[in-house]
């Protein structure tokens, strides 16, 4: 039986929050003018109201990188993924188009498919979901380049990066900006482990290795990735496009 997710206080907040904006921008009231910065910019500019949909995008980025901490199957990240987008975008949908139904003539009909909005706000929120989640699921290669390696040795931060760049040809390059945040955020979830190490003449190194849910999500990430190539190698052959 799984654990149920934790919850994250400042996320909860933040997204609170969002839902706060998001009321007072939708409802200034039966016939009152709205003040001028609760009104999205027209073209140019940005007013309060064009907080509420980067917000609630901030939020879900926040959402996924914890939920996606948990190493999972191909086909049951997929499955996921699909049915939580399907379901926001069929509640924003159905939020739009409610209550269906309306009366003419005195008789009851179904209101018209046309004058519904199908691209409403969730539906647009559902997509970005979509394929962000599989974009981070499918195009993350630094984590399975730093985890490979690092299945092989202990090595620190510096060294990792030479390695990638001389194994890669050069084409592959990690900044320190970029790299030891990664190295952090591995740690975190343990999947990598850290001490520092110092050595005669040299400076005081924080040294790497794989722990044994690191190695799990390495195995798991090499085959999504070789399935990943395998797929994109059948649309290039001559004849499949």
């Amino acid at each position: 039986m799984e654990q149920p997710a934790s919850r994250f206080l400042a996320l909860d907040v933040f997204r609170g929050l969002a839902v706060c904006l998001m009321i007072v921008v939708n409802t200034p009231g039966a016939g009152a003018e709205p003040y001028p910065w609760l009104v999205h910019a027209k073209w140019f500019g940005f007013t309060a109201a064009d907080w509420v949909f980067p917000s609630f995008l901030f939020a879900v980025g926040c959402a996924m990188s914890f939920a996606f901490q948990r190493p999972t199957t191909g086909r049951a990240f997929a499955a996921k993924v699909l049915r939580r987008a399907g379901l926001i975008f069929l509640l924003g949908f159905l939020m739009y188009w409610y209550p269906f139904v309306h009366r003419v003539d005195g008789a009851w009909e179904l209101a018209p498919f046309a004058d519904t909005r199908v691209m409403g706000v969730l539906q647009r929120i559902a997509l970005c979901y979509m394929l962000a989640a599989f974009a981070v699921r499918y195009l993350a290669a630094r984590e399975l380049l730093i985890l490979s390696l690092l299945a092989q040795r202990p090595m620190h931060g510096y060294e990792l990066s030479k390695l990638i760049e001389s194994g890669s040809g050069g084409a592959v390059r990690f900044k320190a900006a970029s790299l030891y945040p990664l190295l952090y955020r591995l740690e975190h979830r343990g999947w990598i482990q850290g001490r520092w190490i110092e050595k005669a003449g040299q400076r005081r190194r924080r040294h790497y290795r794989v722990t044994a849910e690191g190695q799990k999500v390495l195995e798991q990430q090499r085959r999504t990735w070789a399935e990943f190539v395998a797929g994109v190698h059948r649309i290039l052959e001559p004849g499949n496009a």
